[in-house]
């Protein structure tokens, strides 16, 4: 039993020494190898990113349709856009001058007085409504009759709590009694709901 343990514990012993006895030059072009992954790993991402970032678009028009903005920057840098057709009706005509701007400044410069956001994936830039919350603004409104066809009519107007300036494009809904009316605010925060007389 003796002699098995000893054979047993020579071997770990002769094991070990070749493990602690690797070539150290091995070991050293393992490290180097593993560190210029890394390096060139991180300045690929860097680089991706400043591409990204750095994508730049030249652009002046004067009261062109939201869309047809949109196709000439995707012309320039290659980013694609995914948006409602139906939303963006409301847009308002887009008059900018852009020169050597990042697609994402452009992007804020043109919707600045739109009531759209947007986000950026990779080369996909989506647009959606604005949320706006409904702290931050003020309905004015009256009701009337149509003295002709005796049906109530709710006028009113959306404005920014803080500034008083109107917003756009704001959906207006009303629930009551089984009638379900709908609108969006025009360009000056206006907006007309007309309830049937029954």
């Amino acid at each position: 039993m003796k002699i098995n343990f000893h054979i047993k514990q020579d071997f770990i012993q002769r094991g070990a020494v070749r493990i602690s006895s690797l070539d150290r030059t091995v070991l050293f072009k393992i490290l180097m190898t593993m560190k210029l992954t890394v390096l060139l790993m991180t300045i690929f991402t860097l680089s991706v990113q400043a591409t990204v970032h750095g994508q730049r678009v030249d652009l002046k028009v004067n009261k062109v349709r939201l869309d047809k903005v949109f196709d000439e920057i995707y012309t320039q840098s290659g980013y694609a856009f995914v948006f409602n057709a139906k939303q963006l009706r409301a847009a308002k005509p887009v008059t900018v001058e852009l020169k050597g701007m990042p697609v994402e400044q452009a992007i804020k410069a043109i919707l600045a007085d739109q009531p759209f956001d947007y986000t950026i994936d990779e080369k996909v830039i989506t647009i959606r409504e604005k949320k706006i919350d409904p702290k931050k603004s003020k309905i004015e409104m009256t009701q009337y009759e149509d003295p002709e066809t005796k049906d109530l009519i709710i006028e009113g107007t959306v404005l920014d709590e803080e500034t008083k300036d109107p917003i756009e494009g704001v959906t207006v809904e009303l629930d009551k009694r089984g009638v379900k009316l709908r609108t969006q605010s025009d360009t000056q925060g206006r907006f007309r709901l007309v309830i049937p007389k029954r």
